[in-house]
């Protein structure tokens, strides 16, 4: 069987995105909660990422959670943050919102997520000590749900241009590379 996921690995130029976060963050939230809202206001700008295949329908949702994946050590190693409504915050809204959780979760506080709730978001990690070149993520493979899978890793500067890997797992089924492609396009233009 083939099977329809596309891994594909980037360095991500986000000298332009730091910048921006730099001059408008007033001490608020992390560099990776600063991307992490940013690419959830371009995936919901595109209905392609916001499609799902679930009970054997499609759906496009409106406004799809953001899934988090948090460190938390010992046996289970990682707990999941549920992030409702991101593209209707305002960044000090979210960034405040996103603090909050993480530290709840670190405090032991946390819940993993519902399957249902995990099918219809679009999954985030942050690797921030990993600087990896390729990176393919863990899937079910018996069942399509099509929701967009990114993880992030270590920056660095190179050539005077502060660059992140990035890693995206997309189901042909709803989306492909020039989609993707898009995506990343929108994003650094927000910055300009």
């Amino acid at each position: 069987m083939q099977i329809p996921y596309i891994d594909l690995t980037l360095q991500l130029d986000v000298t332009n995105a730091y910048e921006a976060y730099q001059r408008h963050r007033n001490g608020m939230g992390s560099f990776f909660a600063f991307l992490l809202w940013h690419w959830m206001h371009c995936l919901q700008a595109q209905w392609e990422f916001r499609l799902r295949y679930y009970h054997q329908q499609w759906y496009v949702l409106d406004n799809p959670p953001a899934m988090v994946s948090v460190a938390i050590g010992g046996k289970q190693r990682f707990s999941e943050m549920l992030l409702e409504n991101v593209s209707q915050l305002s960044y000090e809204g979210f960034a405040q919102l996103y603090s909050e959780k993480l530290a709840q979760i670190r405090a032991g506080n946390y819940e993993r997520a519902e399957y249902n709730t995990f099918c219809l978001a679009c999954i985030f990690g942050n690797l921030p000590n990993l600087r990896f070149t390729a990176l393919s993520v863990h899937y079910r493979q018996e069942k399509i749900q099509g929701q967009p899978w990114f993880y992030f890793g270590q920056r660095y500067w190179q050539d005077g241009k502060l660059l992140i890997p990035l890693c995206f797992k997309i189901h042909h089924a709803n989306t492909d590379p020039l989609v993707l492609d898009q995506a990343i396009s929108q994003f650094q233009v927000r910055f300009i």
